[in-house]
């Protein structure tokens, strides 16, 4: 595989090769978030204090910190292991009815209302993602507090008679939509956290499990933008808590996978096996990473030391190698299959 790059009048040809006979195959690789590797001490959340993000393979998650009141978690994503399913109140920000991850796993994530998560891979499309109700949100929607009223009470909502008492069509949903090249696509998925459309029948739910919610209809793109919406409104927006939680987050992203077919590849020739470089601007100011797809970097440094991951023993798999040169950086995205 040769991928030329234009540098301001100057051109980088890569190739690299990866043993003796050599095809090049696109493929489809699919990535999972499931927060597994997070560390965190029971009970414990993603509570850094400043604004940042937390990552996990071909995913970026956005985290929000406000300073103003002593400092608070005001948008995006936060990971957590925090098991309370009883709890009800703004107090428990992290708990899920359905008490642990999905599959009983033992880290998840809460997202807020306008949470975007980023797809750091070109060409991604985000095939979906295990979905349920924080407890905050599930007790304020089945029973109401100070804030809420109860999904289906029509007491307070000026409905004027036209629906009996607990028979108020509520809802809370959660709207995805993405951005392609930047742009926000006119198409959505819609799926119901909680759903009282049918209301005073048996169809009616709040959901306390997890629930697989499907986005692979939205097709490629940039990031996607989750918004909450309920039917509880009042004077100052809605009422129902802006919260909702994810697990196991599955991204489908393409490579270009290098691959042999000699049975047996010997890469320990750096020189003549892996790597044919011409360039017309130095080996000390080219700058690469070898990425793990679990976002690890495993090494980095100027071209020149590039042939250090040669021998280390790297296993059978897939692997991003990124490369910087005069502010231009590319991404190769390959399999080692020795």
């Amino acid at each position: 595989m040769k991928t030329k790059i234009q540098f301001q009048k100057k051109t980088i040809t890569l190739s690299i090769i990866l043993g003796l006979h050599v095809m090049s195959h696109r493929i489809n690789a699919q990535l999972i978030a499931d927060f597994e590797s997070f560390n965190t001490n029971p009970p414990g959340y993603f509570a850094p204090g400043t604004t940042t993000v937390f990552t996990a393979p071909g995913m970026v998650f956005p985290y929000q910190w406000n300073t103003a009141f002593g400092g608070y978690w005001a948008g995006g994503w936060a990971y957590t292991n925090v098991y309370d399913s009883t709890t009800a109140g703004f107090t428990n920000l992290y708990g899920v009815k359905a008490y642990k991850g999905y599959n009983q796993s033992a880290v998840y994530a809460v997202g807020q209302d306008q949470a975007h998560m980023i797809l750091s891979l070109p060409g991604s499309t985000l095939s979906g993602f295990y979905v349920t109700n924080t407890t905050y949100a599930y007790k304020a929607i089945k029973f109401g507090d100070a804030f809420c009223r109860k999904f289906g009470d029509t007491t307070g909502t000026f409905s004027g008679g036209m629906y009996p008492q607990g028979g108020y069509p509520d809802y809370f949903k959660l709207r995805i939509k993405a951005f392609r090249n930047g742009i926000l696509q006119p198409d959505s998925i819609q799926f119901y956290l909680a759903d009282y459309r049918t209301a005073g029948t048996s169809n009616d739910f709040v959901l306390n499990q997890w629930a697989w919610c499907s986005t692979s209809a939205l097709g490629r793109a940039d990031s996607l933008e989750m918004r909450l919406f309920s039917s509880d409104i009042g004077s100052f927006g809605i009422n129902t808590p802006l919260f909702f939680a994810i697990d196991q987050v599955t991204l489908i992203a393409p490579q270009t996978a290098l691959y042999t077919n000699a049975s047996n590849v010997n890469m320990h020739r750096y020189d003549s096996q892996l790597h044919c470089f011409t360039r017309s601007v130095a080996d000390d100011t080219i700058e690469y990473q070898l990425w793990s797809v679990q976002g690890n970097v495993l090494f980095q440094g100027t071209w020149s030391m590039l042939n250090t991951f040669v021998n280390s023993g790297l296993s059978n798999g897939y692997y991003i190698l990124k490369i910087k040169a005069l502010n231009y950086t590319t991404q190769i995205r390959c399999i080692i299959n020795q």
